[in-house]
C-alpha cells in the first residue's frame, strides 16, 4: 500500500483527491498550489500530521518519503507537472 503522497493543485479536485487518499489511509505529506493560501487551506483541513506547504510542485514531489504524486491542476499544466513528478 502507498503510504505517503504529495499533491500539486489544491483547488476542488486536489481537495477531493486529498480526502479520498486520507480515507484510504494515505498520509498527505506535502501540498503545493500557485495560490499559497489555497495550499495552506488544504493543509489546515487535513488531519495531523499536517502536510508541509511547499513553495513549488517540485518541492512537494521531492518531500521526504513521497511515494505518490497527485497532479490536480488546470489542463494546460497537467502534462508538464506530471513529467516534473516523474523526474522527481
Amino acid at each position: 500500500m502507498i503510504g505517503r503522497a504529495a499533491i500539486a493543485g489544491c483547488g476542488l479536485i486536489g481537495t477531493k483527491r486529498a480526502r479520498a487518499l486520507v480515507a484510504a489511509g494515505v498520509a498527505i505529506v506535502a501540498v503545493a498550489d500557485a495560490d499559497p493560501s489555497r495550499a495552506r487551506a488544504l493543509a489546515d483541513s487535513l488531519p495531523a500530521p499536517k502536510p508541509a506547504v511547499a513553495s513549488s510542485p517540485r518541492d512537494a514531489f521531492i518531500a521526504d518519503g513521497v511515494e505518490l504524486a497527485v497532479v490536480a491542476t488546470t489542463h494546460n499544466a497537467l502534462a508538464p507537472l506530471t513529467v516534473e513528478a516523474l523526474d522527481a
